[in-house]
């Protein structure tokens, strides 16, 4: 008797398990094919019974169908047009090549069925990924995360020619935990129109060590600004804000801020400083990036120019030194052209290169080619 109740509980199972086969058909055929990779309907049948559900290879016929009707209309809703199942169900049973799951009969011993993807589809996905490997404001544990989230739907093949490029992307990572927190608190701020604090850090080279360190600037005293705009660049996400206390427009990366609060009682300032601002030409007059044929060089830098030269250049392979109580040098092998020598110049009479003696003559002709064009004015 309790051997026919353990068999009726289970044949039970299986018929409630009824509910969830069409999804697991479509999941399925997400993972498991490609184009060159197929799936009969027998080879579902089992790979359904390894699951616990029982299928018929003429219900999972009809299961298709049904899924391309369903994502037939989940497009069509996506793309704001108006749409019925009754619709798709037409559609896709008189135009084959809209369906999302296709069969195919490459010869008599290779046909099935396999999960047809738009055009770019592959190459959408890897820039996709290369995008949230390339952003420094998103740490690595937040990184592989939404790796996860990019790849559920991809199938297992296209996965492994992207485990070749993505490792391929370098970038200095934030080791920040409450960027997307901050970024929503930001995003919330900037709809309420109210004014913010936190507390930001600054790099410094502690006493006998070659690499900067975090602290926080102020003194730990909370920054208070009004902020108006979020922007990507450069794989930094920035806030764009207006500072009280510097009277102009400011910028402050989103990762090197912490302990984000709104200050919703208080109004933000500072709104004729956004009057017809274009955050696109702010973005290009505002930053840079240099390439060249790669040299080492040593830069000596007035102490206040760390911030800068970190977020610009990193730390990874790059020597920090204090120099005096007043200077750091920077020791690199980096690309140098005279974009790279121009960004030295953005520092004026705070940085010098020093090391080696060839490269302080190649930057002293670069300043003479400068000074040249005006001697005769």
């Amino acid at each position: 008797m309790d051997i026919l109740d353990e068999e009726e509980k289970r044949k039970r199972g299986r018929q409630d398990n009824q509910k969830m086969k069409a999804y697991l058909v479509m999941r399925l055929l997400q993972k498991e094919t490609d184009f060159d990779h197929l799936l009969t309907s027998a080879k579902i049948a089992e790979l359904l019974d390894s699951y616990g559900v029982s299928a018929q290879e003429k219900s999972i016929q009809r299961d298709i169908k049904a899924i391309n009707a369903t994502l037939e209309l989940e497009k069509a809703i996506l793309n704001g047009e108006e749409y019925n199942i009754d619709y798709a169900v037409e559609d896709v049973e008189y135009d084959k090549d809209i369906r999302s799951i296709q069969y195919r009969s490459a010869d008599t011993k290779h046909r099935g069925y396999y999960f047809q993807r738009e055009e770019g589809y592959f190459e959408l996905i890897r820039l996709l990924l290369e995008s949230v490997y390339a952003s420094k404001f998103i740490n690595k544990t937040d990184a592989n995360y939404l790796k996860k989230l990019i790849l559920k739907d991809v199938s297992k093949f296209d996965i492994e020619k992207l485990d070749h490029i993505t490792p391929i992307v370098n970038r200095n990572k934030t080791k920040n935990t409450q960027v997307f927190e901050n970024v929503k608190k930001l995003s919330d701020a900037i709809t309420a129109r109210c004014k913010i604090e936190f507390n930001y850090n600054n790099h410094y080279i502690p006493e006998g060590t070659d690499k900067p360190k975090l602290t926080y600037g102020r003194k730990g005293q909370k920054y208070i600004v009004s902020p108006y705009h979020l922007l990507i660049n450069d794989g930094n996400y920035y806030l764009i804000c207006y500072d009280e206390k510097n009277k102009r427009k400011w910028t402050y990366r989103v990762d090197r801020m912490e302990k984000v609060s709104l200050r919703q009682d208080e109004k933000r300032a500072g709104a004729e400083h956004f009057y017809d601002f274009n955050a696109n030409e702010y973005a290009k007059t505002n930053f840079s990036m240099f390439e060249g044929e790669n040299k080492f060089i040593t830069v000596k830098f007035v102490n206040t120019c760390m911030n800068a030269v970190v977020e610009k250049i990193g730390t990874d392979k790059i020597r920090y030194l204090n120099f005096d109580k007043s200077h750091f040098t920077v020791h690199m092998r980096t690309g140098i052209n005279d974009q790279f020598y121009g960004w030295i110049c953005t520092f004026g009479n705070k940085a010098k290169v020093i090391e080696p003696e060839e490269q302080v003559e190649a930057f002293k002709n670069y300043l003479r080619k400068i000074t040249t064009q005006y001697e005769d004015m």
